[in-house]
């Protein structure tokens, strides 16, 4: 299965354009007569890449500039007409043609469309292509902070998306995790403070100071002290220690705690006592994913995660190397939930054939991560023999696009497809430099436009000179002062850029600017360049005399 053709008719800055999808069959329509031609390379006899990516995988990458209309494009897949092909039959949503046989497509029916974004994972199926629920990839770092900003929104449930996140760990470990190319998480632990609870006269100055430690965060605040009041009031052996009723009394002083008691919902604070009591009857404060674990966690999923919530119960994710999860880089982070999220959401659907549509995935990622991204890609895919895909991926990345023939590839250029690659040229296996310069449309270079200045400066600086016209006797005083200046404010700079210069032939074109600039401030270069015209001029007569 795969996109041939999408006819925009007037979306953002795209307007009634037409974009080919597929590298076998080259498409026109004309909006105005209503004609539909589809050219098939197999009858022209046209070069183009077979089965490149496998037999169910096809890869349609979409290029361009800043506000070329890359994400107006993918946006503009579910409601503009379309052209699909499986089977060797061809199903449009809206096109009709009197050359061509159309089948119609219901888009709810027969296939889904998985999107995700860059840093907002949304993975929904055609239905909610337009509602999507925006849930970050869970990091322990910001949690406080998002707990703090979007407590009182009811639309941002960060403890529904951790619970999402730890889901998909444990129920795809024994297949997709252990095959992931660079992360395998292998154990759980408990948090200290569940392995050492100390039953001694400290205890009472341990819950002070973690009540102390919450107060200026009311959302965390009656969470910790709920549980901390059901625990330590159904406890038999804390009710020995010294000042027991004190430490309880503490509690129940708190207004926030009695209010949130009394209409919480006491079956949920049972079982995360009952989750704790298992724990600890069990004595296991490190145990893998792969025994005990699931069990555990499946009888008492919502107590588990009030436990994670509160800090009592840790997920240590490692890989092979000892690295805990939040040991890697945040590029790594976004990756492997990405494609844990992606496995999931292929494995949940029902349909045969899914669109793949990645509005630039390789965003914030190492360069190694971007060359390995479309490897890693169908990589996952293979984990699917039965299901066929058609992957439609924005990006800024040359490494990716070295990965693709050019035939596989949307060049755009205000909300229009192009062609820059002429013919005989590729992208596949290109250079960084071509594929920056043409696949991105960088028609000014590839210099850094600071590096850029700074060089254009001594440039500069020998033309103002030229016009000057310092070489003049006349101007001698002038060509002076000009020296003056020269040395003070520019001789040591302009020296230093040119010095650093890491293009060989650039470096010596400015090194030729400043011989010039000092042969015109300096009365040396003035008497070599005379001394040189004379000697030119004696060797001139002896030919002469000859």
């Amino acid at each position: 299965m795969e996109l041939v053709y999408l006819w925009v008719k007037n979306y953002k800055n795209i307007v009634e354009q037409g974009f080919n999808f597929s590298p076998r069959f080259r498409c026109e329509y004309d909006e105005d007569t209503k004609e539909l031609k589809i050219i098939d390379k197999d009858e022209t006899g046209e070069f183009y890449p077979k089965n490149f990516f496998g037999d169910n995988i096809n890869v349609t990458a979409i290029v361009g500039e800043n506000g070329s209309g890359k994400s107006s494009l993918l946006l503009g897949i579910t409601n503009s007409k379309i052209i699909i092909r499986r089977d060797n039959q061809f199903y449009t949503n809206d096109f009709t043609s009197e050359i061509h046989k159309f089948t119609n497509i219901n888009r709810e029916k027969d296939y889904d469309i998985i999107y995700m974004d860059f840093d907002l994972i949304k993975i929904n199926p055609i239905t909610d292509f337009w509602d999507f629920s925006q849930q970050n990839i869970y990091d322990k770092n910001l949690y406080k902070r998002i707990e703090n900003n979007f407590s009182g929104n009811v639309n941002f449930n960060i403890i529904k998306y951790k619970e999402n996140f730890y889901n998909l760990i444990i129920k795809y470990n024994d297949s997709f995790l252990s095959e992931l190319f660079f992360y395998n998480p292998i154990e759980i632990r408990l948090s200290d403070f569940i392995k050492t609870i100390p039953f001694q006269d400290s205890q009472s100055k341990y819950i002070n100071d973690k009540i102390k430690s919450v107060q200026s965060k009311k959302y965390s605040k009656i969470k910790f002290l709920t549980f901390l009041y059901s625990k330590i009031k159904n406890n038999p052996e804390l009710s020995k220690l010294k000042h027991f009723d004190d430490d309880i009394s503490i509690l129940e002083k708190e207004q926030d705690i009695l209010n949130y008691s009394r209409f919480s919902n006491q079956e949920e604070i049972d079982n995360i006592y009952k989750l704790l009591q298992v724990l600890e009857n069990k004595k296991i404060h490190k145990f893998s994913i792969e025994d005990f674990y699931k069990q555990i966690y499946n009888e008492n999923r919502e107590a588990f995660f009030k436990l994670t919530e509160l800090g009592y119960l840790e997920v240590n994710l490692k890989d092979k190397t000892g690295r805990e999860y939040f040991d890697l880089s945040q590029g790594e982070r976004k990756l492997f939930a990405e494609f844990l999220m992606l496995f999931n959401s292929i494995s949940k659907s029902d349909k045969s054939e899914i669109f793949l549509v990645l509005d630039e995935p390789d965003l914030t990622l190492h360069p190694q991560w971007q060359k390995n991204y479309i490897k890693e890609l169908i990589k996952l895919l293979f984990n699917f023999p039965k299901k066929k895909f058609h992957i439609i991926i924005t990006s800024h990345s040359p490494f990716l696009l070295s990965d693709l023939p050019k035939e596989n590839i949307i060049f755009l250029e205000k909300g229009k497809q192009v062609y820059p690659f002429e013919d005989g040229k590729q992208t596949f296996g290109a250079n960084i430099h071509t594929l920056l310069s043409h696949g991105f449309f960088m028609k000014d270079g590839l210099m850094g436009e600071f590096a850029k200045d700074k060089i254009k400066s001594i440039i500069n600086y020998h033309e103002e000179l030229l016009k000057k016209k310092l070489t003049k006797n006349e101007n001698k005083k002038q060509r002076d002062e000009e020296k003056v200046i020269y040395e003070k404010e520019y001789k040591t700079k302009f020296r230093q850029i040119q010095s650093i210069i890491g293009d060989d032939y650039l470096k010596q074109v400015i090194k030729n600017h400043l011989v010039e600039i000092e042969k015109i401030l300096y009365d040396e270069y003035l008497i070599d360049k005379e001394i040189k015209k004379l000697e030119d001029e004696i060797e001139r007569l002896k030919r002469l005399r000859k």
